[in-house]
């Protein structure tokens, strides 16, 4: 599969290529664009994408919905007693 460089294209569009298993390249240094957390796979919701040598380079972290959905609720439900 070919290396696309993440200057290329923009956050979301980098998102998806990595979700769906795409190869990314940092744009300073051009190491790989890794997925965290480290033991993820295709299909599991990701947290953070980002340069392989460096944060300092490329990251782009990621909300899950899902998630922040639950923790406002809870936060809600406190504020409601």
């Amino acid at each position: 599969m070919k290396t696309i460089s993440a200057d290329s294209v923009s956050k979301d569009e980098a998102i998806h290529l990595i979700e769906g298993g795409a190869h990314l390249s940092c744009p300073i240094c051009g190491s790989p664009i890794i997925a965290m957390p480290e033991n993820w796979v295709v299909g599991m919701p990701l947290s953070m994408i980002r340069c392989s040598q460096s944060e300092k380079h490329y990251v782009i972290y990621i909300e899950n919905a899902a998630a922040m959905h639950e923790i406002r609720d809870m936060i809600s439900g406190w504020l409601r007693k």
